[in-house]
């Protein structure tokens, strides 16, 4: 099973998915204005 890491960008306006095992940014998803949080659905 892969370990991501989800975060919210404010400045930018996207949300970005983490590799933690590479620690590399796999993808970037805009969404808009000020994102300030997610929701993850298992």
């Amino acid at each position: 099973m892969k370990k991501r890491l989800y975060t919210t960008n404010g400045l930018s306006n996207d949300i970005s998915i983490i590799d933690v095992d590479s620690l590399t940014v796999t993808q970037s998803i805009a969404v808009g204005t000020s994102p300030w949080g997610v929701a993850v659905k298992p």
